[in-house]
């Protein structure tokens, strides 16, 4: 297996005036040059439900979203 590399996440700041490469600080997306929370590290719950035929799917649950 061939590991991919993953593009850096890009965002605008509006206090610098400039694109710039987030940075991870706890649960929140950074600004690098002035520390600017630019966004939120989010995720939600996933639920597998059984089918009748007894297969198996994953749902996306969005009334029990967590914070990360």
């Amino acid at each position: 297996m061939e590991l991919q590399e993953v593009a850096p996440e890009v965002f605008w700041c509006s206090h610098c005036l400039r694109y710039c490469r987030v940075e991870y600080s706890g649960n929140f997306k950074c600004c690098p040059q002035c520390g600017k929370v630019l966004g939120e590290i989010t995720c939600c719950k996933l639920r597998r439900i059984q089918r009748a035929n007894g297969s198996a799917r994953i749902d996306d649950d969005a009334s029990d979203d967590l914070h990360i």
